[in-house]
């Protein structure tokens, strides 16, 4: 019986070490996977977004990360021009404005 336990104890320090060690490691490839910069055609397409909500030239746009997206967590965008300001968050393709809009 003592050397049941033993065993079982065993086995859950085993278990619980792998599990520790898996994490730690997937988390660091998260990391590695986490792209620094965003792409041209994500800042492209809030540079339009933005200057359709906020009535000004694309060219007249400031758009800067305010926080870098992963798989799971989208990009967040912030835009200024023309005396205006506006937050928008971008994942795989589709934007939502975060700001709220004067009427």
């Amino acid at each position: 019986m003592m050397k049941l336990k033993t065993l079982v104890i065993a086995a859950l320090l085993v278990a619980a070490t792998a599990c520790a060690h898996g994490s730690a490691n997937g988390s660091a490839k998260k990391e590695e996977e986490k792209p620094k910069e965003p792409s041209a055609d994500s800042v492209e397409a809030i540079r339009k977004r933005a200057a359709f909500e906020l009535g000004c030239a694309t060219d007249q746009l400031q758009v800067s990360v305010i926080e870098a997206g992963d798989m799971w967590r989208p990009w967040t965008f912030g835009v200024a021009g023309c005396d205006k300001r506006a937050t928008y968050l971008y994942r795989m393709g589709t934007i939502i404005n975060n700001s709220q809009m004067p009427k």
